[in-house]
């Protein structure tokens, strides 16, 4: 229903695609046949907690929650479900910064070539 519901909205196909991969991954952590009206805060706090501790990236796991979190407010705004959505906070883990060349690698970078290429 949700998914639909999203559809009738007027989502991109790119993003039910997301919506579908994202709850095939999130059913492995909440019961799907549990009724909407029983989910707390808690258990969706330990399934993204779970999500999380699959090592994916923590911007992975917040997309995972933005799903999540859409899901609860579409759940609300049809009354299947009570859970505050200010509740389901976004996941907020520490990604790694890779590291940034240096001067001299950028200025080799940012060099005009030495000879032109030569395209046939």
């Amino acid at each position: 229903m949700f998914i639909d519901a999203k559809k009738c909205g007027g989502a991109s196909p790119s993003t039910i695609r997301t919506y579908r991969m994202h709850w095939s991954v999130i059913g492995k952590h909440i019961d799907k046949n549990q009724d909407i009206n029983e989910l707390n805060t808690a258990e969706i706090r330990h399934a993204v907690s779970e999500i999380a501790s699959t090592g994916i990236s923590p911007n992975s796991v917040r997309s995972y929650t933005a799903t999540l979190k859409s899901f609860i407010s579409w759940a609300v705004s049809e009354e299947y479900s009570n859970i505050p959505t200010e509740k389901v906070q976004l996941y907020k883990g520490r990604e790694s910064v890779p590291e940034s060349y240096t001067d001299e690698e950028l200025i080799k970078l940012l060099e005009k070539p030495k000879r032109m290429a030569e395209f046939s």
